[in-house]
């Protein structure tokens, strides 16, 4: 009986810590991942021209004066409703994708973003 408990617990031990360490990994490299405004990048067009389909965008507190223009699937997080702020420039260009439409976030190409705490 003495052998049987010596060897269960070290093998749900290790077994307990490989179902951990791939999440734990998932979850760090994941928030290393994300591209900051204004940080890394000054603008949030910026930060979505350079990142790739499926990226996280953290936008830090402020107000962006800026029309953006999202062509692939992301997710932007800002820093709460009352911190960061989307504010359209003086005069919105013309969308060139959708039919000229004057939008301060134009989506196009089945771009899917979910944007949380703007």
């Amino acid at each position: 009986m003495g052998l049987i408990k010596a060897v269960t617990l070290p093998l749900f031990v290790t077994i307990i810590t490989l179902m951990i360490i791939p999440w734990t990994s998932f979850q760090l490299s994941d928030a290393a991942s994300a591209l900051v405004v204004p940080t890394q990048f000054l603008i949030i067009q910026a930060a979505i021209n350079a990142a790739k389909s499926g990226n996280t965008i953290k936008v830090l507190p402020g107000v962006y004066t800026e029309q953006i223009t999202i062509t692939k699937s992301l997710v932007l997080v800002g820093s709460g409703v009352k911190n960061t702020v989307f504010k359209a420039p003086a005069v919105l260009q013309p969308s060139q994708i959708l039919d000229g439409r004057a939008d301060i976030i134009e989506l196009s190409n089945n771009a899917k973003v979910i944007m949380k705490s703007l």
